[in-house]
């Protein structure tokens, strides 16, 4: 092989791959949501980050359901919840689920911890049907649940039908600072579900039945949902492309 040829297409080989990496590490720009005292305001740093999306599947906590004092694991895999109790598996989702967020926390404020995520599933209701609907339709949706634990084992506490917008990222936190924590969403595209894209960050509150929506951001491109710990309360630190 001639050396020369060799080495120039070793060049061009190796300019297209760093044009890859720069390209993935282009700088974005962090998005401050926080509660002034009255409502939800957002600021944007003037640092910029690199492009570093998240892509966690496997997602573990532990928690004592039944108080006996020894903890039971929750764990997140490949779209499937698995809760163990001295390594047996207790409880696990429907197979026929997508499970892809999760966390534990009281958002339905009875006082007690549950799990609580988000899945793709098909039909927009479950077993139990509006007594409008002779049967349950069809279309895969996305969905949000609430499960804990009820009468000695893992039960439904809340389960919304066919959600507006898919749940892309979610967690969940005191923002405004009246010691309950809310639900905080970023909201996709049914549009567009595979390509994550973000349009909108939401925060939701519970009203005795179900989720209020409190806020809705301007459209953008968000990614990397967290929640921080600040002396003046928490915030929201998202990244818009």
């Amino acid at each position: 092989m001639n050396k020369k040829f060799f080495w120039s297409s070793l060049s061009v080989i190796f300019g297209v791959i760093l044009i890859a990496v720069i390209h993935d590490f282009s700088f974005r720009t962090e998005v401050i949501f926080y509660w002034d005292g009255q409502n939800y305001q957002q600021k944007i740093e003037k640092s910029r980050h690199p492009l570093l999306i998240k892509k966690e599947r496997l997602v573990s906590g532990q928690l004592d359901f039944d108080g006996d004092g020894k903890f039971e694991e929750i764990i997140l895999k490949n779209g499937t919840i698995f809760v163990k109790k001295n390594q047996n598996i207790i409880w696990q989702s429907e197979k026929d689920w997508q499970v892809e967020n999760l966390f534990l926390a009281d958002l339905n404020r009875d006082g007690r911890t549950e799990i609580n995520f988000s899945l793709w599933k098909q039909g927009s209701y479950g077993k139990t049907l509006p007594f409008w609907l002779k049967e349950n339709t069809k279309e895969w949706g996305n969905h949000f649940f609430i499960y804990g634990w009820e009468k000695g084992e893992l039960r439904p506490v809340w389960c919304s039908s066919t959600i507006d917008a898919p749940i892309i990222e979610m967690g969940a936190g005191d923002i405004d600072s009246n010691g309950k924590d809310e639900l905080i969403v970023l909201e996709g595209n049914y549009d567009r579900p595979q390509n994550n894209i973000v349009e909108y960050l939401t925060i939701w509150s519970w009203n005795g039945w179900g989720f209020f929506n409190d806020f809705r951001s301007r459209k953008g491109k968000f990614y990397n949902l967290s929640i921080k710990k600040l002396k003046d309360g928490n915030v929201i630190e998202v990244f818009d492309r």
